[in-house]
């Protein structure tokens, strides 16, 4: 354990950094997850039990969505996601467009996605090695921390912009015949 003290005028954080073969259970964050939520104005998220939500910004820009359709550039939100794990209940979502995640604090968030041309469930950890990753359009995935008692705080930009019209979402159970196990 390596600890590295940063003083400012008003407090000082202390930040840890742990070198062990099984990192995860040593991850440690520096504020409870309800700090997060009031901090950034978070709220329950309307299609997800596990997560809160706020949109901080939608381009004033339009362009011409993938049905014709005029739409915000781009959009942004903040997330963050209880712990929780990966069952025939968890929800998948599926949105038009590209949404990029992007990984900021807490424990890892593994990102689970089909890939339906060659038919194989895919994993990718946020946090770890890779901060941000992009799902391509029409693609079905979820994200889950998978760490005990514990939180991911993320962010996701979809562009072109996100509506919740172009939300499906369905459980996992019902995509089961898109892969093989």
């Amino acid at each position: 354990q390596t600890c590295l003290i940063h003083f400012t005028k008003r407090y000082f954080k202390i930040f840890y950094s742990y070198t062990c073969l099984s990192y995860r259970h040593c991850l440690k964050m520096s504020q409870p997850k309800e700090y997060w939520i009031k901090k950034l104005d978070l709220q329950p998220h309307p299609k997800e039990d596990k997560g809160f939500f706020r949109e901080t910004y939608r381009d004033e820009y339009t362009v011409t969505g993938r049905t014709n359709e005029q739409r915000n550039a781009s959009t942004v939100i903040y997330f963050l996601h209880d712990s929780d794990q990966l069952t025939d209940e968890s929800t998948f979502f599926k949105v038009q467009h590209t949404e990029m995640i992007h990984w900021y604090h807490g424990s890892p968030l593994t990102l689970y996605y089909i890939d339906e041309k060659e038919r194989k469930m895919k994993k990718v950890e946020l946090g770890v090695e890779e901060f941000h990753f992009p799902f391509p359009k029409e693609t079905w995935f979820t994200r889950v921390c998978e760490v005990p008692d514990s939180y991911s705080l993320i962010g996701c930009t979809v562009s072109p912009g996100f509506d919740f019209k172009d939300l499906q979402t369905t459980a996992f159970k019902n995509l089961k015949s898109l892969f093989d196990a």
